[in-house]
């Protein structure tokens, strides 16, 4: 099976700035950035767990990525659609992912806009709330607002 897309991966600057300031860990930036290197070039998500993280990165405890994803999506770079305790991948829509082909190609998930058109809160979806949304986050995370790259 190979998780990669081909060719090249626009990143932005932002993601290390806030590591250093303190506003995403050392594991949710290695999550949010592996994620990105294997994001779908069509959607901009990725389609895995914390488990396939675990594995992928040589993490010994699957809870590590397990709270980096979490914490993404509590700080709105991240939405899963996923229902707690049901194993497996799941789709991931990761924020100001670049879009390469496709209808939207030049364009950037926009994550914020995509929760507002759908009627997803920000911050942190509780087990109940997740599920009651669950079919409005089936189609975010395949059909994401985008905005225009910035060049």
């Amino acid at each position: 099976m190979n998780i990669l897309s081909e060719g090249t991966v626009h990143l932005e600057r932002i993601p290390m700035e806030h590591v250093a300031d303190r506003r995403m860990t050392a594991a949710e930036h290695h999550a949010y950035i592996s994620m990105l290197m294997m994001a779908d070039i069509r959607t901009g998500t990725w389609r895995g767990s914390s488990v396939l993280l675990t594995e992928l990165l040589g993490y010994g405890s699957k809870n590590t990525m397990a709270k980096a994803l979490e914490g993404l999506e509590e700080k709105g770079y991240i939405l899963r659609d996923f229902v707690a305790g049901r194993p497996g991948s799941f789709s991931i829509l990761l924020d100001k992912s670049h879009i390469r082909e496709g209808a939207n190609a030049g364009n950037r998930v926009d994550l914020a806009g995509t929760k507002r058109g759908h009627g997803i809160p920000d911050g942190k979806l509780c087990d109940a709330l997740r599920k009651s949304l669950g079919a409005a986050i089936s189609v975010a995370c395949a059909f994401p607002v985008v905005e225009r790259s910035p060049r």
